[in-house]
């Protein structure tokens, strides 16, 4: 069962943001030490860059940022960013290392990068918008994507697994309307999957083979977070935005100490 860490807020979420960030800096002008540092990427013009993605590479030495078509790189800790074209129409929605490649979900379908980004070959799902993707940490060739497509006559959102590291790709779940905006593989049985779209959370338990719904009672969840010392506990951060004359934004920090039942 996932539970609420804390109760769910009632104050609009920007108003708590703007609070706890103020509380933040005055605790870091207190304490004589900057917790955060800008350090961009910018644009030519010197805006700041919006980013969809973020990852780090599995040895530390590469920061990627997704934006629109294309990707920012750095190799120095953020203080410096290269901009590599991304051959999408959409933007970088979300993006993943494998221990060999860099995979990036966009607007039009995945694509890989062999070289941290800066050339780009097809990995599939072309023409549907990719918001989420997973790789098995025991076996890098297997994902999940999360995908999403319309056409004149329909919405389809369906999950998705390759095993042959995006050559392939075969349909696992098919979701109702909505993309799968968060998909997670947890890290002490890669058989077990976790997917989230527009109100619920799914589960598998065989690697992608059928499907559970353990949450009904959230609205959007961007993420997953699993506890390195309690292997069963899982975490979901789940946010809803304004509906002007019917409700506030709202959000909360969901637990469940055994797998979401």
């Amino acid at each position: 069962m996932l539970e609420p860490v804390p109760r769910h807020c009632s104050v609009p979420l920007f108003r708590l943001a703007f609070a706890c960030a103020i509380s933040l800096l005055a605790a870091a002008a207190l304490a004589g030490v900057n917790q955060w540092t800008p350090l961009g990427p910018y644009d030519d013009g010197g805006a700041p860059v919006v980013c969809a993605s973020l990852v780090v590479s599995p040895d530390g030495s590469t920061v990627v940022a997704g934006a629109y078509a294309a990707v920012y790189r750095s190799e120095d800790g953020g203080q410096h960013w290269t901009r590599f074209q991304v051959p999408t129409s959409g933007g970088v929605l979300k993006l993943v290392f494998s221990p060999s490649l860099l995979y990036a979900g966009t607007g039009t379908g995945v694509v890989t990068s062999a070289d941290r980004g800066e050339t780009w070959t097809s990995g599939g799902l072309s023409g549907q918008a990719v918001y989420s993707l997973a790789v098995d940490p025991r076996s890098p060739q297997t994902l999940y994507a999360g995908a999403w497509s319309l056409t004149d006559t329909a919405v389809n959102s369906a999950i998705f697994k390759t095993q042959d590291g995006g050559t392939t790709w075969d349909q696992v779940h098919s979701v109702v309307y909505e993309p799968v905006t968060s998909l997670a593989i947890d890290p002490f049985d890669s058989a077990t999957v976790y997917a989230a779209s527009q109100g619920y959370i799914l589960r598998s338990q065989d690697a992608g083979s059928t499907w559970m719904t353990v949450n009904q009672d959230v609205s959007v969840v961007q993420s997953f977070a699993f506890d390195p010392a309690k292997p069963r506990r899982v975490f979901a951060g789940w946010g809803r935005g304004a509906s002007p004359g019917c409700f506030p934004p709202l959000g909360a920090v969901l637990r469940s100490s055994e797998q979401g039942d």
